[in-house]
């Protein structure tokens, strides 16, 4: 996936590049305010977890203030959830996502220009781990087995670009939605101190990526 995401971007960079098409290059990278959507989860109440995101940048122009950016990026996702015990305990939701999000961006000013972008997100799930802690107690545990290696996202947002000499900044707002479930149906097994805590999960276990991203970086044109 990593490599076939290398090789869509430089194709389109270079065939771009050979119809005369003004090309951006950079890099983008920020905070993944991340949470999820559930169903059947069993858990007394979720909570947002602070992630990050990092990745490169080409916007090529189209037409007039509109451009399609592409942005391979490496993000994290999660949440944190609470247990519906006596005793609650906190179960720590760690996803890894190699993503390509395909946006349409609209620009409008000179010198400081404010963006729109919108557009499709295809991720490819790297990592998934669960953490957690009983009677101060560790458990962690690999949990890709249950979560689905590709995940179908919408996002939009917008930000504002400040033009310098030679080079363009920028920081943006952004909100992602996943549309699809991301666990399967199976089993999570979680080890620490010796002791193994193992429970099924059953396939009406639904859960669904969404997430707020402040992120900022810089474009530079090619040929420059």
């Amino acid at each position: 996936m990593k490599k076939l995401v290398c090789t869509c971007l430089t194709l389109i960079i270079l065939f771009a590049t050979a119809a005369n098409a003004q090309v951006k290059v950079g890099v983008i990278g920020g905070l993944n305010f991340a949470n999820i959507t559930h169903k059947e989860l069993g858990a007394q109440s979720v909570k947002g977890d602070t992630k990050f995101g990092i990745g490169a940048i080409a916007d090529i122009c189209l037409f007039d203030n509109f451009e399609l950016r592409l942005e391979p990026m490496y993000i994290t996702k999660g949440a944190v959830a609470t247990s519906s015990e006596v005793n609650p305990v906190d179960f720590n939701i760690k996803f890894s996502y190699l993503e390509l999000p395909v946006l349409l961006k609209y620009s409008f000013g000179d010198m400081i220009n404010p963006y729109l972008v919108a557009g499709p997100v295809l991720s490819y799930n790297t990592s998934s781990e669960m953490e957690t802690t009983v009677n101060q107690v560790s458990f962690i545990g690999d949990v890709s087995d249950i979560t689905k290696s590709l995940e179908y996202s919408v996002t939009f947002g917008g930000g504002v670009t400040l033009a310098l000499e030679g080079i363009s900044v920028f920081i943006e707002g952004r909100y992602t939605l996943g549309l699809n479930d991301v666990i399967s149906e199976g089993e999570y097994v979680l080890n620490g101190g010796g002791i193994t805590i193992s429970e099924p999960v059953p396939d009406e276990v639904e859960m669904k990526n969404k997430g707020l991203q402040v992120l900022a970086g810089f474009i530079i044109p090619l040929g420059l």
